[in-house]
């Protein structure tokens, strides 16, 4: 073929390449059904169904800001409570302890690192059983704070995590983490 000529394209020949167990041909239905309309989570920050990262420096309130705007989106009805999963492992004892008034208060789940069980190996585990099992679709999970659960400055470490993550969000799920930025600019 001489893409400079102006004659009409071959047809293609039925050929079985390798290629062709990973076809996404005849799933429309099913990617349909795990595509609902992108509704915004947190208003000009989140849609639902995307993985996204919230940096900011320590202490500047991103968690603060998250909340409210989540406790806002379970007000308007576009976040289901009963699927929302905050993931609360950068917090003392205190805050823990505040934050899961409100979790309880709202109806969402807060899970913690140090109680039943909860560890990033556990998290990824758990998120990976989720996906595989078609149970992704609108839930929702909060990761304060990403750094527990990636290695960033690791390469292989953060693109495996990466991995699961978007799995996850390809099967109707939506993660948003809160991170710090260089704490030594």
């Amino acid at each position: 073929i001489n893409p400079d000529e102006d004659s009409p394209p071959v047809a293609c020949q039925a050929l079985s390449l390798p290629f062709e167990k990973y076809s996404l041909r005849g799933l429309l239905p099913q990617l349909e059904k795990l595509s609902s309309k992108q509704v915004q989570l947190l208003p000009g920050i989140a849609l639902s169904g995307q993985a996204m990262v919230i940096y900011a420096a320590p202490n500047t309130g991103k968690t603060l800001l998250v909340l409210h705007l989540l406790l806002d989106g379970i007000r308007r009805g576009v976040i289901n409570s009963a699927m929302l999963y905050y993931i609360n492992v950068d917090d003392t004892l205190s805050g823990l302890r505040t934050k899961r008034e409100i979790a309880e208060e709202h109806g969402f789940h807060m899970l913690s690192e140090g109680y039943r069980d909860l560890s990033a190996t556990e998290f990824l585990e758990t998120l990976h059983e989720v996906t595989v099992s078609g149970q992704a679709n609108g839930v929702v999970i909060i990761l304060d704070t990403l750094k527990k659960f990636a290695d960033l400055m690791d390469k292989r470490k953060a693109s495996t995590f990466s991995k699961y993550i978007r799995r996850f969000v390809l099967q109707g799920g939506t993660v948003i983490a809160l991170a710090h930025t260089n704490k030594n600019p």
